[in-house]
């Protein structure tokens, strides 16, 4: 129903959130700034998608959410 696909779009972006730490790697070759910026864009826009993307289908959706939760990770590393 409609509370576990909310629940699998909650927990596909806190897996990620917690299981991928790429930032600090990228951040080292490419410096903090551009990965911050990069990261928090590709967060923001994929964010302001997700009410166009939930009309097209939940897997859209969701490879929102996962992308999202792989920038917060990458971006959040420098907080």
């Amino acid at each position: 129903g409609q509370e576990d696909t909310v629940s699998d779009l909650v927990w596909v972006f806190l897996w990620l959130h917690y299981t991928s730490d790429p930032g600090g790697w990228l951040s080292g070759r490419f410096g903090g700034k551009v990965t911050i910026g990069v990261f928090m864009g590709i967060s923001s826009g994929l964010t302001l998608l997700i009410p166009v993307l939930a009309r097209l289908s939940v897997y859209a959706v969701f490879s929102a959410r996962m992308l999202i939760g792989i920038a917060t990770v990458c971006s959040n590393c420098f907080v």
